[in-house]
């Protein structure tokens, strides 16, 4: 335990820091141990006592103070790691991507075919979102004579682009792609009324920065620039990052905020992907000391209608390829419903079983142009679609989401309340007539040998009764396969159509390897 005490006028703030260490067993059976620590701010003021607010009744910390405990705990943190930038990566993306390689997939069906549903296409759109595109790029032009958008880019050549924002007087970023075209020369200004806040040039892959010229942030002649330019008021400061290079600088001192976003040109300069995010300071809401608004954000793309997009000749060329469970959805995307389409070829079958994980917090499912479910839950979803597949060709299966806003945000959290909605994984099961729907499996008791229990859920989706074996095998499967240890047989079962027949299993499972962290065997 580390215990820090700070004399800062004549008020003791006591900061304790606990060290935590955990040994683990990696999956090759060497001991590692993880160190973590945790810090607490102690104080004699009974008001502290309990869950404090931001705002309000139990408010006890300021915002000031609360970002001076954060600052305690950072510059601790970074000396604990000996990361003083937060920068050090504890593993490379290329180490990441091996491990991931040597998971074990877990195996699929051998007597029903089990098609994983991967490779889909994906799409955010709302009511009219054709039109309020078509309008929200139009205006750029209307309202700045002399600038065009072409080829999804903001032309701005030899003129003064001007844009009016939200009052940013607190906290802002922006973000955008700026692309010289024959050398020419830009410049960005931020800016209240007459007040220049900040002064950003652009010419021959320099960077000047409120007339200073930046040694650090540099670029070739004609290069993309990649800019973002993060403002704090509260502390006087503001970030520049061009093409991943960053420097700070002081706000000018008679200047308390931006209104106004002017992009100038010398020669022809394309400009791309604008996304200025304000945060807000909120002193009446005792949960959220601010909240972030979108002021800009436009990629001066148009929005292709979905009409149709539920047939197989729907074109999707311009639809994102995802893997699932896909997700979508923020304060960025609010209101917008997420469409999804995957294409595939189906041989000959009896019975068609899809299965989703969810679809979250509900949505339709479309095969062929037909509906075949509406879902109104985040439940699994497990449709027989057998009448709604085509057999030996080309099939569409489409689902739409629904958007989702929470009504009653947790305290505490973030201010966006359009949290994501996400469709889960997703597989098409091929099966005869009579199929295995669920197979439930418990452990009831250990000493020598493992008890048990299995109950098989069966459905036979024909017209008469049929009679058949159930077989279940337990096999050494995790790290490596092995020999049948185990097994266990019911005959002469009389399965009735069309409602579930449940047959009950017990079987003992002798020597029985239990499962560790240190000996993950299943």
């Amino acid at each position: 335990m580390f215990l820090v005490v700070i004399n800062k006028m004549k008020t003791y703030k006591i900061f304790v820091f606990t060290l935590l260490s955990m040994l683990a067993i990696s999956s090759n059976g060497m001991a590692q141990q993880n160190v973590s620590f945790e810090m607490r701010y102690f104080t004699s003021d009974p008001k502290a006592s309990g869950e404090t607010d931001f705002h309000g009744e139990t408010e006890w910390m300021t915002l000031e103070q609360r970002v001076e405990f954060l600052n305690m705990y950072a510059v601790y943190a970074s000396n604990f790691w000996n990361d003083v930038h937060f920068d050090k990566k504890l593993v490379s993306p290329t180490e990441i991507s091996e491990k991931l390689k040597n998971i074990k997939p877990q195996p699929l069906t051998a007597v029903r075919r089990t098609i994983p549903l991967t490779g889909w296409k994906a799409y955010g759109y709302k009511n009219d979102h054709t039109g309020i595109r078509k309008h929200a790029i139009a205006q750029w032009e209307s309202d700045n004579p002399g600038v065009k958008v072409a080829s999804g880019q903001l032309i701005v050549e030899n003129t003064v682009l001007t844009r009016e924002t939200e009052p940013l007087n607190w906290r802002f970023r922006l973000r955008m792609t700026l692309q010289p075209v024959k050398s020419a020369a830009g410049s960005i200004v931020l800016s209240d009324n007459d007040s220049r806040c900040i002064h950003l040039q652009f010419e021959q892959g320099t960077v000047r920065v409120n007339g200073a010229l930046s040694n650090e942030m540099r670029c070739q002649p004609d290069e993309t620039v990649n800019l973002e330019v993060y403002g704090d008021f509260a502390n006087r400061r503001f970030f520049v990052t061009v093409n991943g290079k960053t420097s700070s600088y002081a706000f000018p001192k008679d200047v308390s905020g931006v209104s106004r976003l002017e992009i100038a040109s010398s020669g022809e300069l394309r400009v791309d992907d604008i996304l200025l995010f304000n945060f807000i300071r909120d002193e009446e809401n005792k949960f959220t000391p601010y909240y972030s608004s979108v002021a800009i954000d436009e990629n001066f793309e148009e929005k292709p209608p979905v009409d149709g997009w539920q047939y197989m000749n729907f074109d999707d060329s311009g639809w994102e390829p995802v893997e699932l469970p896909s997700v979508h959805g923020g304060e960025r995307e609010k209101e917008e419903y997420y469409y999804l389409r995957k294409t595939l070829k189906i041989e000959d079958f009896e019975r068609a079983i899809l299965k989703i994980e969810t679809v979250d917090p509900g949505g339709e499912v479309w095969i062929n142009g037909e509906v075949v479910a509406v879902v109104a839950n985040r439940h699994p979803v497990k449709i027989d679609v057998s009448r709604h597949l085509k057999r030996n060709s080309d099939n569409i299966i489409a689902v739409r989401v629904n958007h989702h806003r929470i009504s009653h945000p947790m305290h505490h959290s973030a201010s966006d309340q359009h949290v994501g909605w996400f469709l889960g994984r997703a597989e098409l099961l091929l099966s005869s007539r009579c199929m295995i729907k669920d197979l439930f499996v418990h452990t009831e008791s250990l000493s020598d040998k493992a008890e048990q229990y299995h109950q098989a859920v069966i459905q036979h989706s024909g017209v008469n009764a049929m009679e058949g074996s159930l077989e279940i095998n337990y096999y050494p499967w995790y790290p490596s396969e092995g020999d049948k240890i185990a097994t266990a047989t019911v005959e002469n079962i009389n399965i009735r159509p069309l409602v579930e027949n449940k047959i009950v299993i017990r079987l003992p499972v002798e020597n029985a390897r239990l499962w560790t962290a240190g000996q993950p065997y299943l």
